[in-house]
């Protein structure tokens, strides 16, 4: 049991080191135009504020409080298709993982627009004889509420889910740890428009982590510009 905690707790520090914890929209609720494709650079912060306290214990016995807070600077590569007038696609890529989401716009009103975006992130991380997989799945809904020519102000909830499995060759023993745990939070973005081939957009991720009592955050802004 104390190594199944152990690589438990090695589990989600690499979720936490690794800056795998990616959540980031970087579209609108409404699909960009039938066979159009759009590339998308962007520059985050990531940080975690957890609330409840974790503690080891020194060599002398004491126990001591870890601050597992951080803040690290992450950089997203996109790209996104529009299919159809109700359904575009994009996969992403930023270290060290991947991600990709399907866009289905169920309101379509001249300033309005809701779609439900399903997305997964992956990653797998190996090294001395452990194995690392983490995995994330979220379902936002996404709510163009300002809509012009120039800007397009995005809001809407969010709530996923986090799988990790993590396995560990200790002492030529195997021992291995299953992780889920939920989240719950939202998204604000601004898309400024400049013409067909570019725009810019600020965005705000943010989500609560039920189990580890955990604040996830990411802020930056994305360079979007047509590649097809």
């Amino acid at each position: 049991m104390k190594h199944k905690a152990l690589v438990a707790g090695v589990a989600f520090l690499g979720a936490l080191l690794s800056g795998c914890m990616s959540i980031s929209t970087i579209h609108s609720a409404r699909p960009i135009p039938k066979g159009t494709a759009y590339a998308t650079s962007g520059l985050f912060a990531v940080g975690v504020e957890p609330t409840k306290d974790y503690t080891t214990v020194d060599d002398e016995g004491e126990t001591q409080v870890q601050d597992l807070s951080f803040v690290w600077p992450s950089g997203e590569q996109s790209i996104r298709y529009g299919f159809v007038e109700w359904f575009d696609a994009g996969a992403k890529l930023y270290f060290p993982g991947i991600g990709i989401d399907l866009n289905f716009m169920v309101v379509n009103q001249k300033r309005f627009a809701l779609s439900l975006d399903p997305s997964a992130t992956f990653i797998y991380l190996y090294g001395g004889g452990a194995h690392l997989f983490v995995s994330t799945v979220w379902l936002p809904i996404l709510m163009d509420v300002v809509e012009t020519k120039y800007v397009t102000m995005t809001v809407g909830p969010k709530a996923g889910l986090l799988i990790v499995k993590a396995t560990a060759d200790v002492d030529d023993s195997i021992y291995s740890a299953r992780n889920l745990d939920g989240y719950v939070g939202g998204v604000f973005g601004v898309k400024f428009k400049f013409g067909e081939e570019f725009f810019l957009m600020p965005e705000f991720d943010g989500v609560w982590q039920f189990e580890e009592q955990a604040f996830w955050w990411q802020a930056g802004i994305s360079l979007g510009y047509q590649i097809l």
